[in-house]
């Protein structure tokens, strides 16, 4: 049992002390009000978690409508959550979410998440006026724990955009001051292929980075996503690009672009599923005579 947040970091024995949050509910639980004061301290959990950077578990035994509480108590339920009370806690987590103050995800990526973030070793192989390239390796195994991590990056100042390049992973973000430091956040995969960093946009790095030789539309990244991510393609000549999002019903539910005029080389989308359900999506990458078609996953 754990009363307050899990440290960012765990080690060694105390891999095995995780613990979750217990709501204990005062009786007499007769109306949906008489569960407030467990639901304020909940909230205070979670912003307990956000203030010192830590992070929280939520384990929920049984969720029943408030009208069968007192049934399920009767057959030894153990602390039973109203639909109610579930519905309030699970927006609240949301909400902060969608602002950016913390990330929810199933318990085997978050540990997973924190044990290749203490694990990782990096070196900068070559740095310019230009570019950086980084070496990003762990020992951990790679089918497990190649998951994305989210970095922050020094470059140098005077780098007002920087296009990242892992792979088949393309970013193109603007920088930031973070103290004296200009910093941009990415995500990068240790184990994932040298990272590499351009000084402005992807038009830029054209004479340096390989001229596509064929379209290419990519796995979105990340996916899971709850409830953004991005999609990356290449063109290998200048051309009108269709992107389109459909549901697992076939039905469109989202136009990233229709029929734009892109030059060729890397482009990156950002796609926003907040207004949608939790569920498969397919998305469509259309140029000329080239179609294809990628399945992705909104978890919330």
């Amino acid at each position: 049992i754990s009363v307050d947040p899990e440290d960012s970091s765990l080690w060694d024995l105390d891999w095995y002390t995780i613990g979750s949050r217990v709501i204990t509910f005062d009786s007499t639980r007769n109306s949906p009000s008489d569960d407030l004061d467990e639901l304020q301290d909940f909230y205070d959990y979670v912003d307990n978690s956000i203030n010192q950077g830590g992070w929280g578990l939520l384990q929920v035994h049984d969720v029943v409508p408030f009208d069968s509480i007192q049934s399920a108590i009767a057959d030894f339920s153990y602390e039973p959550i109203s639909v109610q009370w579930f519905d309030s806690a699970c927006q609240y987590v949301s909400d902060a979410s969608d602002n950016g103050d913390l990330w929810v995800a199933p318990m085997g990526e978050v540990t997973r998440y924190m044990k290749e973030r203490d694990s990782y070793d990096y070196n900068i192989v070559s740095v310019t006026d230009t570019s950086i390239i980084i070496n990003l390796t762990d020992t951990l195994e790679n089918d497990i724990y190649n998951y994305p991590l989210t970095a922050d990056i020094v470059v140098p100042n005077g780098w007002t955009d920087v296009t990242v390049i892992q792979g088949s992973y393309f970013d193109y973000t603007a920088s930031y001051l973070s103290g004296t430091n200009t910093v941009i956040e990415t995500s990068v995969i240790p184990d994932g292929g040298q990272i590499r960093l351009y000084k402005g946009p992807v038009t830029d790095v054209k004479n340096i980075a390989n001229t596509p030789a064929d379209f290419c539309l990519y796995q979105n990244y990340p996916n899971p996503f709850n409830p953004s991510t991005k999609i990356n393609f290449t063109i290998p000549t200048d051309g009108y690009v269709t992107l389109k999002i459909y549901n697992s019903l076939g039905e469109e539910v989202n136009t990233l672009a229709e029929n734009e005029y892109y030059t060729k080389g890397a482009h990156s989308l950002d796609f926003n599923g907040k207004f949608l359900p939790s569920g498969a999506y397919y998305y469509r990458l259309s140029s000329g005579s080239y179609s294809a078609v990628k399945k992705m996953l909104l978890i919330k």
